[in-house]
């Protein structure tokens, strides 16, 4: 609307109030209103009286339209959460602040500019002491008892927040304790448009300034993303948090939110729109991101997964043709050198590979007409990178699983048949493969970290190869060359490494074998791997072994009692003296499958873990407590004979249970008899028992 010339202050309140009458009608009309109400504002402030001591001016007119405005606002602030008229005036509210100050800040610029002199920043101002006056009645209505007040008030000041202008340390400072302390309102709402407020005020923080033992506002946020109860104030605390490297880890946990829609705007609202380029994440950090996104249970998200990766090809794609990469022939517009690109951004080589398939599966999906460009010409093979591998199988598998043929053909993509191995290509390769072991000690420290390479990448294809062979061992011939030429002699080498890819390769192969003796003669090797490996071959080897004793349990348990007593007492004296708490993970999940699929029926075994699962030693192991946690009530539950098992060693696991704390460190800390009873004594109900 218009603004009248203003008469008298008298009609200032109802000039005001037609004003905001308009503005809660529609927000195409407040610009308009911003301009009518600065005008009747700056005629206000013209009206202005000298005080008694005839030195100092009193500010009449501008306390008036203070008195007018205030009282405005002050109808808005009782009302409840939901009509659109009320939003629209708080809207209003906030682009009135921040026009005021747009006009204030121009008539210095322009006053300084008239007169060559720069004006002091901090000067007072009619556009000045109207924000303070405003903020301040605000932050008066945060302590509010009426929940309606503590909310519209918070609104209006996360509306007006970005567009305050320059206020005083003293003014920044109760803002800023106010806000942190609606973080903590009981309700969810306030906590919300808190979070929110707060968030904006972070990048003028200097965290140098902050005392001791005190909070950022950072700091603030993400203790509110981690552990605010409500996914309505996480999700508002996440979206407003700067992505920092400060603050990444503390957002990227939210991929494993509660909340499906917290889960979702991870991807399609965080990372989509600020993560600039995906290196500005660590390798771990991507793969946790496509992960947890590609893997979640929710559609949603793992739509939101999917762009999210496949703009981040878009990326390395652009890199590619910015760079005029070389490219080879048939390679339409560098696509498959941005495949190549796009696979650096993972951990293709070892047991992660998964996630980079995955990643580039979705791709696949969302862009189903991308592998018709695909070409394997002969100078792909002679440039071959574990990236390069990886792609030409994920794009077979795909064709396979789609059942589109045509595609492979038209790709060019030789595919070998390991039902029909070249007998002279396989005696050549074993002559190449003697030869250079023969050589080895004569290569230099630069040819022999090549020829380890090459080593990695082979075992590394030769993994993925037998996680897929469809058959057994005997039954693909060229099996054999590789065992002996490649995966015995890496077993054999020192480097920690190489030796812990050929253990998985001939723990694979022997998974595949027919002939028992395979197993059997190695599984003495893997045993001795456990008692001299380091910590992360050690965990390796094991994952083997209990592998191995699943597939040929008959075997192992059934024919030796002698036998079986060995190899359940060596892993259970393992578990009782290894200090690692992965270690001490991986034998608990193994010797519960075993004694869930009832191959181990020792109670020697059974009472290990129950004294395991309540030692103060694996309080921290949260793996191990959880798949423990799971499998007693499962164990017991599931069958008469498992719940009698648990009762025969319910004494004498008390006992031992009773030695065990007495025997407790001072800083050490155990369940009470009385709680360790009470778990015995529930998983041994029989009314619990899913047979009756």
């Amino acid at each position: 609307m218009v603004a009248r010339p203003l008469d008298s202050l008298d009609t200032l309140a109802e000039a005001v109030a037609v004003i905001f009458d308009q503005a809660q009608l529609s927000l195409a009309n407040h610009r308009k209103n911003c301009v009518a109400l600065y005008k009747l504002h700056h005629q206000a402030a013209a009206v202005t009286q000298k005080a008694k001591n005839g030195r100092d001016i009193k500010y009449v007119g501008e306390r008036k339209f203070g008195d007018a405005f205030l009282g405005l606002v002050n109808r808005v602030l009782v009302v409840k959460k939901g009509p659109a008229a009320a939003d629209r005036v708080i809207r209003f509210i906030g682009s009135y602040v921040k026009f005021v100050n747009e006009k204030a800040a121009a008539e210095k610029a322009t006053i300084s500019n008239s007169i060559s002199t720069r004006l002091d920043d901090n000067e007072d101002t009619f556009a000045s002491r109207f924000v303070r006056r405003l903020l301040n009645y605000l932050l008066e209505g945060f302590l509010a008892k009426n929940k309606i007040t503590r909310y519209r008030c918070i609104c209006v000041v996360s509306e007006m927040i970005s567009h305050l202008g320059e206020i005083d340390e003293d003014a920044y400072n109760l803002l800023k304790d106010g806000l942190i302390d609606r973080i903590c309102d009981k309700e969810t709402p306030i906590r919300a448009y808190a979070a929110t407020a707060l968030s904006k005020l972070a990048g003028s923080e200097d965290p140098d300034e902050v005392a001791p033992g005190e909070k950022t506002i950072l700091d603030v946020l993400s203790d509110v993303i981690s552990y605010d109860p409500a996914p309505e104030v996480r999700r508002a605390s996440m979206i407003s948090l700067p992505l920092l490297s400060s603050t990444t880890d503390t957002i990227l946990t939210r991929t494993r939110d509660t909340d499906a829609l917290t889960r979702k705007l991870v991807y399609s609202n965080v990372l989509q729109t600020k993560l600039q380029h995906p290196r500005q994440l660590t390798i771990a950090q991507r793969e946790q991101v496509i992960k947890d996104g590609l893997g979640d249970r929710e559609p949603s998200v793992r739509v939101a997964a999917g762009k999210l990766a496949a703009s981040w090809f878009d990326i390395v794609t652009a890199e590619v043709n910015e760079a005029e990469d070389y490219t080879w022939d048939g390679d339409d517009g560098g696509i498959m050198k941005g495949f190549l690109r796009f696979l650096t951004l993972f951990d293709v080589v070892g047991s992660r590979e998964a996630i980079a398939v995955d990643a580039v599966l979705s791709i696949f999906v969302t862009r189903p007409n991308i592998p018709d460009v695909f070409v394997f010409p002969e100078v792909y093979w002679k440039e071959l990178t574990p990236e390069a591998a990886v792609l030409a199988r994920v794009f077979l598998e795909h064709c396979l699983s789609t059942k589109n043929e045509t595609r492979i053909d038209a790709a060019q993509l030789p595919v070998g048949n390991l039902d029909n191995p070249d007998t002279t290509q396989s005696s050549s390769t074993k002559d190449k493969s003697t030869q250079r072991a023969k050589l080895r000690d004569d290569m230099s420290p630069e040819e022999r970290m090549q020829a380890d390479i090459t080593d990695m990448r082979c075992l590394s294809l030769c993994i993925g190869m037998l996680e897929r062979v469809d058959g057994s061992f005997e039954d693909n011939s060229t099996l054999e060359g590789i065992l002996a030429d490649l995966i015995i002699p890496s077993v054999k080498r020192k480097e920690i490494s190489i030796r812990e890819k050929g253990l998985i390769s001939l723990g694979l192969c022997c998974l595949i074998a027919k002939v028992l003796n395979m197993a059997l003669s190695s599984f003495q090797l893997f045993l001795g791997q456990v008692q001299t490996a380091p910590e992360e071959l050690k965990l390796r080897v094991l994952q083997v072994i209990f592998d191995l004793l699943i597939v040929y349990d008959q075997e192992f348990f059934s024919r030796s009692d002698d036998i079986a007593k060995k190899i359940t007492g060596f892993l259970v004296q393992n578990l009782e003296v290894d200090d690692s708490p992965a270690i001490q993970a991986v034998l608990c999940v193994g010797l519960s499958k075993l004694l869930l699929s009832g191959i181990v029926k020792d109670a020697k075994v059974l009472s290990s873990l129950v004294l395991t699962y309540v030692s103060p030693t694996t309080r921290t192991n949260e793996e191990l407590r959880q798949c423990l946690s799971y499998f007693f009530p499962v164990y017991c539950y599931s069958s008469s004979d498992n719940q009698a098992r648990m009762q025969s060693i319910f004494v004498s696991t008390f006992d031992l249970f009773m030695q065990a704390r007495e025997n407790l460190d001072d800083d050490q800390d155990m369940i009470t008899p009385f709680q360790f009873g009470l778990l015995l004594v529930d998983w041994t109900n029989p009314q619990k028992r899913a047979e009756m």
